[in-house]
This record gives structure tokens, sequence and C-alpha cells, in this order.
């Protein structure tokens, strides 16, 4: 739910830039369709990589809670055994593979913020650079 709340709050917010700048200056809606096209295809293979990492996350998320469930129950008999340090061991090994996965989802997650981020600065600049030049040439007044 936090990723697709992020995608939709950074797409939100290029859209109220583009309505804002849009009646300030009308000429930088001609810049809309060539930044909308790089948001759109950034949004689908998020999209599309962020489901299967979400999949190999929950897949991977099932071993340490299956594992750590069954330590539970069995700590008697692994702390009469000695056995602790083998148990340690090893679930240790089930979180780092499941740290992994987390780390990549994450990853993914601020590529595609700092992507949808730099086209939203990117429009803001050439609006701005727009806006500079109509002032200085008489065309929008204060």
């Amino acid at each position: 739910a936090g990723v697709m709340f992020n995608t939709l709050n950074s797409i939100f917010s290029f859209v109220g830039v583009v309505v804002v700048i849009g009646f300030s200056v009308p000429y930088a809606l001609l810049l809309v369709f060539p930044l909308g096209i790089p948001y759109y295809v950034v949004a689908e293979r998020y999209r599309w990589g962020s489901r299967d990492l979400r999949r190999l996350d929950a897949r991977l998320r099932a071993p340490v809670l299956s594992f750590f469930g069954e330590v539970v129950q069995g700590m008697c008999v692994i702390q009469a055994h000695r056995a602790t340090a083998i148990f340690e061991t090893e679930f240790l090994s089930h979180l780092n593979m499941n740290a992994r996965s987390f780390i990549a989802f994450w990853a993914a997650n601020q590529w595609v913020t700092c992507a949808m981020e730099t086209m939203g600065a990117v429009f803001v600049l050439f609006a701005s650079v727009l806006v500079v030049y109509e002032s200085s040439t008489g065309a929008l007044s204060p």
C-alpha cells in the first residue's frame, strides 16, 4: 500500500503542477505530452517489477516466520540439546535471504520515486524558463 501511495502521490503532484502552470503559462502545456510519455514508461516498468519483488519478498518471508514459530515451540528441546547456535545460524540465513529481497524492493521504490520527482523537476524548470521569457518580453503581467 505504501508503494502505491508513493506512486500515486508523485503522479498527482505532477498533475497539480501541470494545472497550476497551465493557468499561469499556457505554452508550458506543450511540454506535458513529451514528459508524460516517460512518466508512463517508468510507471509501467515499476509496476511489473514491483509485483515480482513483492511476490519474492512474500515467498522469502514465509520461511522466516515458519522457522521462528517452530523454534519458539521447540525452545526447551533446542536448549536441552545445546543446539542454540545451529538454530541461530539457520535463522540468520533465512533472515538474510528475506533482507535481500526487501532491500531490492526498497531500492526499486526509491528508484521510481527519484525518476518521477526528476521528471517533475524538469517540467518545473522548463515552465520557469518560459515564465522568465514571457515576463521579459512583456507577455506576462504581474
